[in-house]
């Protein structure tokens, strides 16, 4: 029973190695390196021709034409005030006579008319190319309807003083060369013939793949070893106890002829496991000696000292080693 329990277990172990890529080397995938550049600012001028008014970039109006938001209204001609929608003239319609005390008579400007002690403003003729706001018989120039036509809606700015460079609607410093902004941190490009893997850069399809699972199962690995440490610091009792309760009589009899099975291979068991450790960690050796750049060394070291480590999270923090793109070569 012993035997094929141990047997079962080698070929579960075997076969989920066998489902894990290679670990990709050091110079196959790279991490994307990055620097800030500061707070984005908004941009101050516009593009095709239109200009900045209240805010946003409008067509121009056309000569003799001011604009007011999505409008262009006509301009008030010489002589009269704008009152919005309209133009009035600018004069008084009336105002008081000249008196000439000796003579008992009244005078009044040119434009008006003697009304006494009062002097009333001529009604003015309507300028050429300008609509009385009142039509018919009783038009005058005293007061004149602007003439509106649309030009519709206006545009966010989108041009940002010299230096700096348009991204996602804000104005940034320019990244240096061989990097790429995005928002306010410029990220350094993928190496020559490389293609872009998450937060970083792989030499292929393949390796960043393998990157990416050798990440997620070294992670889960950590996990998973790190629960039964757990588990078999506080769960082993009580676990016991249930099993070897009266009601399961046949499982207690057989958990106490595993027991006994074990105890009897306890050290050939704990050989075994020593033995493979030891090899892998003389593996690892011959490759720490064998690494290059700082991350090659850093990941290999972590992963001899993850050998004895019951959690697994050395392990797992050798899986993120790799070097910055800007330190690798095409």
């Amino acid at each position: 029973m012993f035997k094929k329990a141990v047997l079962a277990a080698t070929v579960f172990v075997a076969a989920l190695f066998a489902m894990i890529p290679a670990a990709a080397n050091a110079a196959d995938f790279c991490w994307a390196s990055s620097h800030g550049r500061g707070v984005g600012t908004l941009p101050t001028a516009c593009t095709g021709g239109r200009n900045i008014e209240t805010g946003m970039c409008y067509v121009p109006c056309n000569a003799g034409f001011q604009g007011a938001v999505t409008m262009c209204m006509r301009n008030c001609p010489s002589g009269y005030v704008n009152t919005g929608l309209t133009c009035h003239v600018d004069k008084p319609l009336l105002i008081g006579a000249t008196v000439d005390a000796c003579n008992l008579s009244t005078s009044c400007p040119g434009g008006y008319t003697n009304a006494g002690l009062l002097c009333g403003l001529n009604t003015p003729a309507v300028p050429a190319g300008y609509k009385a706001l009142v039509s018919g018989p009783a038009a005058s120039g005293l007061d004149l309807s602007r003439e509106i036509y649309d030009r519709g809606i206006g545009l966010a700015p989108s041009v940002c003083p010299d230096g700096l460079e348009n991204n996602g609607g804000l104005c940034y410093s320019k990244c240096n060369a061989n990097e790429t902004g995005v928002g306010p941190v410029c990220w350094s490009q993928c190496p020559k013939g490389w293609s872009a893997c998450g937060m970083g850069c792989a030499r292929s399809a393949n390796a960043c793949a393998q990157v990416v699972v050798g990440q997620v199962m070294a992670t889960g690995m950590a996990a998973a070893q790190t629960g039964v440490l757990i588990a078999s610091l506080g769960a082993s009792a009580p676990a016991t106890e249930a099993v070897s309760a009266p009601r399961f009589p046949v499982l207690a009899a057989k958990l106490a002829e595993l027991k006994k099975l074990y105890k009897e291979n306890e050290e050939l068991i704990k050989l075994a496991r020593l033995e493979k450790k030891l090899l892998k960690a003389e593996y690892k050796a011959y490759e720490l000696a064998n690494a290059v750049t700082p991350e090659e060394i850093a990941a290999v070291a972590a992963e001899l000292v993850g050998l004895f480590d019951p959690t697994g999270l050395t392990s797992a923090g050798a899986a993120y080693v790799h070097p910055t793109c800007d330190k690798v070569g095409s």
